[in-house]
């Protein structure tokens, strides 16, 4: 789903340059006789690198609405890795 660059907010996940980023900090500035732009500080979700980016504001913005899930490890057979998912129950005993 695009969204223009002024809508984007601290806590949204973006797709930029084909990697998943979490927004830290936005910020509108307008610097003397220059056009107004979007300054955000973004976190890389895969890589961890944080830096900063800067978008105009009619930019389209790629948000990724993203679901978590409470996961327990269970093992690793060298190859995969297995994990259960945790989901409460409806039934008491």
């Amino acid at each position: 789903m695009s969204i223009p660059a002024t809508q984007m907010r601290p806590g949204m996940v973006i797709k930029f340059k084909d990697d998943l980023h979490l927004v830290f900090s936005v910020e509108h500035r307008t610097p003397g006789n220059l056009r107004a732009f979007i300054q955000a500080k973004l976190r890389n979700i895969r890589t961890g690198a944080m830096f900063v980016e800067r978008f105009r504001s009619p930019d389209p913005i790629d948000r990724v609405i993203v679901d978590e899930v409470k996961m327990e490890y269970l093992y690793s057979d060298g190859t995969t890795t297995t994990s259960w998912t945790w989901r409460p129950s409806s039934r008491r005993t």
